[in-house]
């Protein structure tokens, strides 16, 4: 491709074609702020590339690239550095250098090693999907300034006990690894709001983690061991999501009910069996308590006016025919009553018959009720 076509252009896109190398002499494209060539050939990144001072955005994703040239660090304004689906083994040295970059995503590639001068990026990485074993730790006198890590699916066991020297981090991404243990110089990432930790080997929800209870909004912990809630779950004032799925928890503490910021709640795939706690919580907007042991959803549940998104599916909840007095199946045929319903999940619940109200509730967008007894739908008021 003859470059001199683009020679005032401000954005290149070269994707989906079958590229297999970018011309030497594209730091001649003087104006040039945006190149996508994601979906190509490409085997590797001309170091003159980085010569462009006005480039903003590069995607290379989805090529055969090995390695990222050590010029990085002279792409002085480059803001978003896309390199996910490659098959890259290394982050460069410098990498620490690069203090434009904003977003930068090495994921789906083959990446061994977390360079420490990672740390020192001053926006987000995208680390997932490599072959990580652990993160190293953090030097006394390192500046880490890094705000988003998504270290998700790898290996990692373990985590530095200096975690807490990257002082700035507000989102954490440590999903589907095998950690067993969480230092307790975690609970000093003072900014964290957002956690997850789901799908790893964690037996109970440590200190550290409770520790960060003022300023976490969101927390994943599904499918891991723990056996039971958070320490002082009533104090997580700005917690808005809390996802504990797939879990070995028998019983919610009665302080839950005293948290009343919490909106979304997953506590599927359980042993639990009272969750009267929970919808003595009033503003929940979405509550999965599906798979569970659950055999009466206490009468409270009416409180719930914001409730948009129920899912109640495999549970040992009585059907209306065998327990009309059961109180969920009695409020459900109260019009007035869950107004806000816009989902409705009761899979597999022996039901005979649906509740009388359910065509009365106009918001309503999906209704789940598949693997019961039923034989008719209710007729609708006019």
């Amino acid at each position: 491709m003859p470059l001199r076509v683009c020679d005032y252009a401000t954005e290149l896109d070269i994707s989906n074609n079958k590229f297999k190398k970018i011309p030497k002499d594209i730091n001649s494209l003087y104006t040039m702020q945006k190149i996508d060539a994601k979906y190509n050939q490409l085997g590797a990144i001309p170091g003159t590339l980085f010569r462009l001072k006005e480039l903003r955005q590069v995607d290379l994703s989805s090529n055969l690239i090995k390695k990222i040239p050590p010029t990085l660090p002279k792409a002085t304004g480059l803001l978003d550095f896309d390199l996910r689906e490659n098959k890259i083994r290394a982050l460069p040295a410098a990498i620490n250098k690069a203090k434009s970059i904003l977003r930068f995503d090495v994921s789906n590639n083959i990446i061994k090693t977390f360079r420490k001068q990672a740390y020192e990026l001053t926006g987000s990485l995208d680390i997932s999907r490599n072959r990580l074993n652990g993160l190293p730790p953090i030097g006394a006198k390192q500046k880490a300034t890094l705000k988003k890590l998504d270290a998700s699916y790898n290996t990692i066991s373990k985590l530095p006990q200096t975690i807490d020297r990257v002082s700035f981090l507000r989102r954490l991404d440590l999903s589907n690894n095998n950690i067993t243990h969480v230092p307790e110089s975690f609970g000093n990432l003072r900014y964290l709001n957002y956690l997850d930790m789901s799908n790893n080997d964690i037996e109970e929800i440590p200190n550290s983690i409770c520790q960060l209870k003022y300023n976490l909004v969101e927390l994943y912990l599904s499918n891991n061991k723990i056996s039971k809630f958070p320490k002082d779950i009533d104090e997580y004032k700005k917690l808005r999501v809390l996802d504990l799925s797939a879990n070995q928890l028998v019983k919610i503490p009665r302080k839950f009910a005293m948290n009343q910021s919490i909106k979304h709640v997953n506590l599927s795939k359980n042993q639990l069996e009272d969750i009267s706690p929970v919808t003595d919580s009033l503003l929940i907007h979405f509550l999965d308590i599906s798979e569970n042991c659950i055999p009466e959803i206490p009468e409270t549940i009416k409180n719930l006016v914001y409730l948009e998104t129920l899912l109640a599916s495999h549970n040992q909840i009585r059907s209306v025919s065998d327990d009309p007095r059961n109180s969920f199946f009695t409020l459900l045929n109260k019009r007035e009553l869950f107004v806000s319903l816009t989902v409705l999940e009761l899979v597999s619940l022996n039901m005979d018959e649906l509740p009388k109200a359910i065509p009365n509730l106009r918001l309503l967008e999906e209704l789940y009720f598949d693997d019961n007894n039923v034989t008719q739908f209710p007729e609708v008021d006019s």
